[in-house]
């Protein structure tokens, strides 16, 4: 897919004629579609010149409330929003509506291979951009403040993630915007089934509780190609899951092409659409023709996959969506041990997640680890929480010769209570000055409230679930120094002390719910 060199002329004057405004202290989220590279050059959406059509729709909005919008690009590093309006104030500053130009590249495009479909099953980098737009919205409080999540093309997916996890988390966004989204796949009988990552579906529940609106063209698909320019040119044809079809009217690319197949095709983009015909009606934001919000005519089945919350770490997916790459050696590498995806670390190399919500219940990181070799020297691998405005917050920090060389069942570390509900980074690095051995990590994540068992400390899965090897298996992590037997999460020095004992025996006895 292609998205277009966007040459918009910015109109301000709707069709609709609407005289409602976006509210103030409310949120609108835009997100690009993915870009030639899967990069975010100037020249297509660009954050900061007056060119992009991220920008122009931004200034679209500022528009339908003089004075009263505020519009930022984002620092990833802090999460800090940088105004890029004239007058514009503070994201806390309660009197304006807020309009955050939302780079889910820089969330989950590290390794280049993510914007490329997988052959089977999902890649993570829409579960890591949804992941990370949740945490923006949690750090600026104004996750129970989104007016509206905007996505065009790939974006959709983005935006599509966001709002599911919005959803399962009690604090519905108003409106979903679709812009001629990827997903929803015509013809067969899944129809508009729950999205899969792999196949960048875009996902609409059947509940009428958030307005999701989709807008599409077919003209690429079925005017263009296959059939007269024998490509494909990056059009989305998805009216199964369209509520304003604007056919061969507007194009999903921007560009003038002249060819062979085609030389007078110039027809212009789905986004100058939504720029000059964009207005708020009703409470939400609405565009020439549009009949209403739609409805998934195929909702999700009891089997679909499920929310995964609150990071995309799972090395599973065999990808480093989510990650990026820190440390003085190098970056970890996408690797598998037996056959198993792994994320790989060999000596000075880290890996630190994307911004992401920790649990706000008492839950735990799991991980399975092992070696690659028994030449592990005096090599550390070691996890901590990197929260900011607060120092690290260590997990585990384990010397990689009492690591397996086989992966381990996964070992649930308990997340302190002064992590719990926080924004935050997972950091995984191994340290040591000798060694060559290296560090496969896979199956990391948190648990989610409600699934926690710490006593399982051997992470057995047979029946019953908790036996004697529970006890030894924390006494030698007790031995070991490990940060999970601090089973009372105490902040003294030691750290771990009898009462860890007292504290796993009462675990013990209470069970797994």
């Amino acid at each position: 897919m292609r998205l277009a060199r966007v040459t918009l002329g910015l109109t301000l004057t709707s069709p609709l004629a609407a005289q409602e405004s976006p509210p103030p202290n409310q949120w609108t989220i835009i997100a690009h579609g993915r870009t030639g590279s899967c990069d975010y050059p100037a020249n297509y959406n660009s954050l900061t010149g007056e060119s992009g059509w991220m920008r122009q729709m931004a200034t679209r909005v500022e528009s339908l409330a003089p004075g009263g919008v505020n519009t930022y690009r984002l620092d990833w590093s802090t999460l800090n929003l940088i105004t890029l309006n004239p007058g514009g104030t503070n994201p806390l500053d309660a009197t304006r509506h807020h309009v955050v130009l939302f780079d889910w590249g820089a969330t989950s495009d590290f390794d280049p291979v993510l914007c490329q479909s997988p052959s089977g099953g999902p890649n993570g980098f829409a579960f890591a951009a949804g992941d990370a737009m949740i945490a923006l919205l949690r750090h600026w409080d104004a996750d129970d403040r989104v007016f509206a999540l905007i996505g065009f093309s790939r974006g959709a997916v983005v935006v599509s993630e966001a709002a599911r996890r919005l959803m399962s988390l009690g604090v519905n966004p108003r409106q979903v915007l679709f812009i001629d989204g990827e997903g929803c796949q015509s013809g067969g009988s899944n129809g508009c089934t729950f999205y899969n990552d792999g196949r960048f579906d875009a996902w609409a529940p059947l509940s009428g509780s958030v307005r999701f609106d989709n807008l599409y063209e077919t003209v690429n698909e079925r005017y263009l190609a296959p059939a007269l320019c024998a490509t494909n040119l990056g059009g989305h044809a998805r009216p199964r899951c369209g509520n304003i079809n604007l056919g061969t009217a507007y194009a999903h690319t921007t560009w003038s092409l002249t060819s062979s197949c085609l030389p007078s095709y110039n027809q212009p983009s789905i986004l100058s659409y939504v720029i000059n015909g964009l207005g708020v009606s009703g409470g939400s934001y609405a565009l020439p023709q549009a009949p209403g919000p739609i409805q998934d005519p195929n909702p999700p089945a009891a089997n679909a996959e499920p929310i995964e919350l609150p990071f995309n770490g799972s090395a599973s997916l065999a990808s480093l969506a989510g990650w990026i790459g820190q440390g003085g050696g190098g970056t970890a590498t996408v690797s598998s041990l037996s056959g198993v995806p792994t994320i790989r670390f060999t000596r000075g190399q880290s890996r630190t997640t994307n911004f992401l919500i920790t649990p706000d219940c008492i839950s735990t990181l799991s991980w399975s680890a092992a070696a690659d070799s028994t030449a592990t020297g005096d090599q550390v691998l070691s996890l901590s929480l990197v929260i900011p405005g607060q120092a690290d917050v260590p997990l585990a920090s384990v010397p990689l010769a009492d690591v397996p060389t086989t992966l381990s069942p996964r070992q649930p570390l308990p997340i302190p209570l002064a992590a719990r509900g926080r924004v935050a980074r997972l950091r995984i690095s191994l340290d040591g000055t000798t060694g060559t051995a290296a560090a496969h990590l896979a199956a990391v994540s948190f648990s989610t409230c409600g699934t926690v068992c710490y006593p399982n400390c051997d992470g057995s899965s047979g029946s019953p679930l908790l036996t004697a090897n529970d006890f030894q298996c924390f006494l030698n992590r007790f031995a070991a120094g490990e940060m999970y037997a601090n089973c009372d999460q105490s902040t003294g020095t030691p750290a771990l002390t009898a009462n860890d004992f007292q504290c796993f025996l009462n675990a013990f006895a209470a069970g797994c719910r």
